[in-house]
């Protein structure tokens, strides 16, 4: 993702969201094409407390597109870089803000 101020204080609910997908290989051989992208939204936030509580975002991507179709999907998150994701899906902030 390419937005350095995506947060939960920065998105509302139901606002795109863009990533771009780096190449990853399976069995010797790229699992997306040069250019693939996932699209998809917000679709629950919330701001973290100013002393207690934590903040989260809950991104659904629902298609994959790449240089020659676009794909309907239907996935969660699972995992982010730095940050705690539970069963639902939800990605829990740290500290103040929630940015990824």
């Amino acid at each position: 993702m390419n937005e350095p101020n995506f947060s939960s204080a920065t998105v509302q609910l139901g606002d795109p969201v863009l990533c771009h997908l780096s190449s990853v290989q399976e069995f010797g051989r790229n699992a997306f094409p040069r250019g693939a992208y996932m699209s998809g939204h917000v679709e629950a936030e919330k701001d973290p407390g100013h002393f207690i509580g934590k903040g989260y975002l809950k991104i659904v991507f629902d298609r994959i597109g790449t240089p020659n179709t676009d794909v309907s999907v239907n996935t969660k998150v699972i995992a982010a870089q730095g940050y705690k994701v539970d069963k639902d899906g939800d990605i829990k902030a740290k500290a103040t803000r929630l940015a990824t």
